[in-house]
């Protein structure tokens, strides 16, 4: 549990100087390229990324698929660092929040069982302000399992 502490601290700690710097584009709409796409009971968020681009995510509440379809990207996530090369696809755990470094022009798609498809709503559903918000998700989770 430190180490997972620590590496959330850690990616905070990145994100908070990122938006220290010029030009910082909170969204990522600016730097990266984000398409929608929806089949029934599922989302994919594909973001474009160009080469030397560093980004933060966002802290997920759900599980779900990543590929990595296009590129080269050194992601750190949970405390471990890894570099990937397309083609790669990972499973995203609960409480996700990643640093990725793009090394070359690269395409990450995020997929998310959901009904909705209004992107705003999506993100509400999967996305935590909070690591607490997550930490508490899964406790109730954990509780569910025992009753």
């Amino acid at each position: 549990m430190k180490d997972i502490v620590a590496a959330r601290s850690n990616v905070l700690a990145l994100e908070e100087c990122m938006k220290q710097l010029d030009g910082y584009d909170e969204e990522g709409k600016e730097i990266c390229r984000i398409r929608h796409y929806h089949a029934p009971g599922l989302y994919g968020r594909e973001m474009w990324m160009p080469a030397d681009c560093l980004i933060t995510g966002k802290i997920h509440k759900t599980e779900h698929i990543c590929i990595l379809s296009k590129g080269k990207v050194t992601v750190s996530d949970g405390g471990t660092v890894k570099t990937y090369e397309a083609p790669m696809t990972i499973i995203s755990k609960i409480g996700a929040k990643r640093a990725i470094y793009a090394h070359e022009e690269s395409i990450w798609t995020n997929f998310h069982a959901t009904p909705l498809d209004d992107p705003e709503e999506i993100e509400k559903e999967i996305i935590a302000e909070t690591f607490e918000e997550v930490d508490a998700l899964l406790e109730h989770q954990e509780l569910k399992r025992i009753i």
